[in-house]
């Protein structure tokens, strides 16, 4: 069985995204431009940690070492009360545009999801990324199976083991807890986005802008990845653009820290595409593809 499955566009559910976050960065004297493989190492210094993680993966796709981002789809799937099984709980919507400390996240629930990408296309000054699906179970993985196995399906049966006097609400349990944290597993192990996202920086003049200034720009072309994560994002994130800016927008300004000074505020443009088939002709994607010609494989 292969490490991992690609999350081709094609294969995802709902409208497609398309959405660009361009920084413009005044670089300090001396700096030359980073090499895409230089923008692809430095991954986790430009992550702002308050908001999302990213650490390289010795698991390898397309003969290089994939980054596992945390934080990105900030959704606890469980979160145990007393006297009450694991429900859902969405951190506030206000809390997400701010960024919540790792410590907060931590103490309020154990984040049990990560999202996967593999470097799909690596270039002079840019790299464009593929989301993945994982094939193999991990320590979050593992913490699923023991919550569905010792708190979820332990209440469920004791609510219902009245209905079933005869039937143990022990063997209830054990019957159906493997299947249910299986299916819970491989939920999981998706990225929450199917698609792909390109990283690139450049001259002002190479982004067709005039001044002696640098371009850093973030780019992608996705959709979720299953009905889960499309219903999960849209209810308790405000959608898949609520959820992906503020993670994009607080990079670009540390990306122009590590290079020079920020001009202005980072600029976002996105857009909503009914099918597949209809993004090759849209308006944003042509200007972004100009730039990032790996987003359409």
């Amino acid at each position: 069985m292969a490490t991992f499955l690609e999350q081709r566009l094609r294969t995802g559910v709902g409208p497609v995204h398309v959405n660009r976050f361009r920084t413009r960065i005044t670089p300090r004297a001396g700096m030359i431009l980073p090499s895409g493989a230089d923008l692809a190492n430095k991954m986790v210094s430009f992550m702002n940690p308050d908001t999302a993680t990213v650490h390289a993966d010795r698991r390898r796709w397309n003969s290089a070492p994939t980054l596992v981002f945390r934080g990105v789809a900030r959704v606890r799937p469980f979160i145990a009360l007393a006297g009450l099984p694991p429900i859902p709980l969405p951190l506030p919507q206000g809390l997400e545009k701010i960024g919540v400390p790792r410590i907060v996240r931590d103490w309020m629930i154990p984040d049990i999801h990560t999202d996967t990408v593999g470097i799909a296309n690596l270039s002079k000054h840019a790299f464009t990324v593929q989301t993945l699906r994982r094939q193999f179970e991990t320590v979050d993985d593992r913490r699923i199976r023991t919550a569905i196995q010792y708190i979820l399906v332990p209440e469920l049966a004791g609510l219902i083991g009245g209905l079933f006097a005869k039937i143990s609400a022990l063997v209830f349990a054990d019957q159906i807890s493997k299947p249910l944290a299986d299916y819970a597993i491989m939920i999981n192990q998706y990225h929450f986005l199917a698609g792909r996202r390109s990283f690139r920086i450049g001259t002002a003049a190479e982004f067709g802008e005039k001044g002696a200034g640098w371009i850093f720009e973030t780019a992608a072309v996705e959709r979720y990845s299953h009905e889960a994560f499309r219903k999960m994002t849209e209810t308790a994130m405000g959608g898949a653009n609520a959820a992906v800016t503020p993670v994009w927008t607080q990079m670009g300004a540390r990306v122009a820290n590590t290079y020079g000074t920020m001009i202005g505020s980072v600029e976002a443009h996105h857009t909503e595409i009914g099918n597949v088939g209809a993004v090759a002709g849209n308006a944003l994607y042509r200007s972004i593809a100009t730039h990032h010609a790996a987003l359409l494989p």
